[in-house]
């Protein structure tokens, strides 16, 4: 188990000293519900993700192990943007590492804690760890929103562009729900750092196709490989890639 460095256990016990009202709120119900799921607030959780900057520690206001589920009360400085895309990266990372996140905001707490509470006993009876290799999309929006349940793991960007190897000019696909490869010659390109179209990938190298695989649950999948750094990324074969150059990998 790693140890956890000074400074962040000094952050979480202030955390925990100075809890906000709404945040008083639910530990108090957290800690008295009689639903045998044990809760721990302020805990420091080690992340690490290949390729990630964000290789250190998030303190999560609430979190239970049994179900991997986070609770998150945000309170106003988290409207700020700065703030907002940070939180925005730190989830997608927690959920691209199997934890569900469920997320309030302190007035919500104050004004209509019954019915969340309800909703999280509801939810926890439901709900099983998330997996990166079990489940589906919940097909939900990718914008970050208050008060929703969050286990989706991709942002869905069905874009046009100019494929880098043989210039051909790639329109969005009418019905798939993204394109991330040339359908011509299946080449891409190194966009993606954590997660499909997260688009924060800083290598941007041109991507071949190595070889075909198959997925029990996703069908025929392309492997790339980036030119630049190395990276292999598997993708699924769209309806209208070419049957040919997918045969001949």
């Amino acid at each position: 188990m790693k140890k956890i460095p000074d400074i962040i256990k000094h952050a979480a016990r202030d955390l925990r000293t100075h809890q906000t009202q709404a945040e008083a709120i639910v530990w108090w119900q957290l800690r008295n519900q009689k639903m045998w799921y044990k809760f721990q607030r302020q805990l420091p959780i080690y992340v690490y993700t290949e390729n990630s900057w964000l290789d250190r520690y998030i303190i999560a206001d609430f979190y239970c192990s049994e179900k991997k589920l986070i609770l998150e009360i945000d309170w106003e400085i988290h409207h700020q943007k700065e703030i907002y895309d940070l939180d925005k990266y730190k989830e997608t990372i927690l959920i691209q590492l199997g934890y569900t996140i469920i997320r309030y905001s302190n007035q919500q707490v104050l004004e209509n804690w019954i019915n969340i509470w309800n909703k999280i006993k509801t939810y926890l009876d439901s709900l099983q760890p998330l997996s990166l290799e079990k489940g589906e999309d919940s097909g939900e929006s990718s914008e970050f929103k208050t008060g929703l349940w969050k286990k989706k793991r991709f942002i869905m960007r069905n874009e046009s562009f100019t494929c880098e190897n043989c210039g051909k000019e790639i329109s969005k696909h009418p019905s798939w729900s993204a394109r991330n490869h040339c359908p011509f010659c299946l080449h891409s390109k190194h966009l993606d750092k954590i997660f499909p179209w997260d688009r924060a990938s800083d290598c941007h190298g041109l991507m071949h196709p190595v070889w075909k695989d198959y997925h029990k649950n996703k069908g025929w999948m392309v492997v790339h490989e980036c030119q630049k750094c190395g990276k292999k990324i598997p993708n699924k074969l769209a309806e209208d890639d070419s049957v040919d150059v997918f045969g001949r990998l």
